[in-house]
């Protein structure tokens, strides 16, 4: 077994040492300047030997440290970094915001409030506000759920860029439950009817015995910022209870958006 010695004496501990310090250098190669970088510039920017750059690039990548855009070969920060990102700006403004707000509709709906944004095709959960009763959905922040299968995930891929539909409609849907959409003609009719209806259900298709209603938070640029969703069992989640959520999550995901600037267009 190597001692302490090891790592002065270029060892195993020394060796995993300068891996390490070698993935931060690579990570601490991204600012405002510089989101994006290839592999060759990153290399050189970070000083390190290319084919150990791309060993390193391969791993972060691998744990969602870092993302690579097919389209452009580039590299940027990924939703493993973000979260950790989130995590510690738990106050943040968007939920600084909307907290209160998801109260109010937790109360109202006597079930949990979850907010969420989406980062590199995937939904980060932000905050939770809690059910007031004995039996509840507890939905942890910093939760990352895929781009599909949820009504987080069905709000963002309505109301955002198609660009990002079409990804998400173009990748392998896993049927994580019995009730999981796989299909992605079926996936694409539903989510027309999302935006139709301004609302996005979940039923079950995330996990088993769990039903959620989510409505889309706007920013003042008019662009999705957030999806607000009520969490609940699904014995607690008939069609009465239903149209409670659907009424109670739309009326309070527009008065976030409104507290953030969002200004609808006027109707002609």
């Amino acid at each position: 077994m190597p001692d302490q010695n090891s790592i002065s004496n270029g060892g195993p501990k020394a060796r995993t040492s300068l891996t390490l310090e070698k993935g931060i250098r690579i990570l601490d190669c991204f600012d405002v300047e510089h989101p994006g970088w290839n592999l060759a510039d990153l290399a050189a920017r970070a000083g390190i030997a290319r084919p150990t750059a791309y060993r390193l690039v391969k791993t972060l990548v691998e744990l969602k440290y870092l993302a690579r855009d097919p389209s452009t070969s580039t590299y940027r920060l990924g939703p493993g970094l973000m979260k950790a990102t989130y995590l510690m700006l738990s106050h943040s403004e968007l939920a600084r915001i909307a907290h209160p707000f998801m109260e109010e509709l937790a109360a109202e709906t006597t079930e949990s409030a979850c907010l969420g944004v989406w980062l590199d095709n995937e939904v980060l959960i932000v905050d939770v506000v809690l059910a007031p009763r004995p039996f509840k959905l507890s939905v942890p922040i910093g939760l990352v759920m895929p781009s599909f299968g949820t009504a987080h995930s069905k709000v963002f891929l309505a109301f955002g860029p198609e660009h990002i539909r079409r990804r998400a409609l173009a990748q392998k849907l896993e049927r994580r439950t019995e009730y999981t959409i796989v299909d992605p003609r079926e996936l694409d009719q539903v989510l027309d009817q999302v935006k139709r209806e301004g609302v996005a259900f979940g039923l079950q298709e995330w996990e088993v015995g769990t039903c959620a209603a989510a409505a889309p938070i706007f920013g003042s640029s008019g662009q999705i910022a957030a999806a607000l969703a009520v969490v609940t069992p699904n014995e607690r989640f008939g069609p009465a209870e239903m149209r409670t959520y659907v009424g109670a999550v739309r009326q309070t995901a527009a008065r976030i958006s409104e507290r953030l600037g969002y200004q609808p267009a006027a109707l002609t």
